[in-house]
């Protein structure tokens, strides 16, 4: 079992410089939606439906923004960007507070910082998952989430703090709320790195002489997922030398034998005295012992054949491949 110490220890420096934006920003957020009823209703004469309206429609605008931020995040392949965006219309939301003298304008500037916050949270948590270990990833949300959780402390506090100070003139004390918005998006450029991206899977190269190197798939695309199909692949990659290429030429011609193995019904088996013998699963009829319509997927001996011919298939493949001389 890890120790906490040990955890906190393996948490990346992004995880820690992410957490540190969120401190500053939420720090500014609270600092202003502290302040933003009173602002409303005593500076700006708006009534307290208003008030309602504005922040009903800032909310819903952040709950919407999240369902597709993520999934954008996931079809870029980039989480930072996004989150820049997120974090930088959130910072440029906040002189537009002081700056209003509308109802109107107070709206639009909640609408720019809750549009922000909705595009920013899933990608910065995807981005810390994709930066931090396995065995670390709790200890990084809680990390990330209990400095998000100290500024959003720290925001009404600080309103209340310069509001004394500077003897309650709040459309100046909304212009303080910028300079941690703006250290908060500086924290994110300078020191918040991205994973590097995965590399993605690449289908298997032709050589020059026509062999296939790499994965062998089924050529004809039938039965590639059956048990039959998995069985002998299994086989195939657990033995023999897994880096000598294949023609795939040989191989169709294994599954074409494989085949007409399998499609060729059974010849009736005949007693000493002359008389067709009956096994389970078929019946009689006038003239010999007719299989019953699924007897040549079901036999076992059918299927021993199909098996054998795949192999058979393989292994000149595979031999064709070794002898086969090279181009360069």
């Amino acid at each position: 079992m890890r120790s906490s110490g040990g955890a906190m220890r393996s948490v990346p420096r992004t995880v820690w410089a992410l957490g540190v934006v969120s401190l500053l920003m939420d720090l500014s957020s609270e600092l202003v939606h502290a302040l933003l009823p009173v602002y409303l209703t005593v500076v700006l004469g708006a009534s307290m439906v208003a008030v309602g309206l504005v922040e009903g429609i800032a909310e819903a605008t952040a709950s919407i923004a999240k369902v597709f931020s993520g999934a954008l995040s996931d079809r870029l392949a980039r989480r930072k960007p996004i989150v820049v965006l997120g974090y930088a219309l959130a910072m440029l939301s906040k002189p537009l507070f002081p700056l209003a003298g509308s109802v109107a304008l107070v709206l639009g500037a909640r609408f720019m910082d809750r549009i922000g916050k909705g595009i920013r949270g899933a990608p910065r948590d995807a981005l810390i998952a994709d930066v931090t270990p396995a065995h670390s990833r709790g200890a990084a949300y809680g990390l990330r989430q209990a400095l998000d959780t100290v500024g959003a402390a720290l925001g009404p506090l600080a309103a209340i703090g310069f509001m004394l100070l500077l003897s309650s003139d709040i459309r100046s004390v909304l212009w303080v709320a910028f300079v941690p918005a703006l250290a908060s998006v500086a924290v994110l450029l300078l020191f918040v790195r991205e994973a590097a991206p995965a590399p993605k899977p690449t289908a298997a190269p032709l050589a020059a002489n026509g062999a296939l190197d790499g994965e062998w798939t089924d050529p004809g695309g039938d039965g590639f997922d059956t048990p039959i199909f998995r069985s002998l692949r299994s086989a195939w990659l657990s033995t023999g030398d897994e880096t000598q290429p294949w023609r795939t030429s040989e191989i169709e011609a294994g599954w074409e034998m494989a085949d007409q193995v399998a499609e060729t019904p059974a010849e009736p088996e005949v007693s000493q005295s002359g008389l067709p013998v009956r096994r389970p699963g078929s019946r009689l009829v006038p003239g010999g012992v007719a299989p019953t319509p699924t007897a040549t997927v079901r036999d076992p001996e059918a299927i021993r054949a199909r098996l054998a011919a795949h192999a058979s298939g393989v292994s000149r493949g595979r031999a064709a491949a070794t002898a086969a001389p090279d181009p360069s």
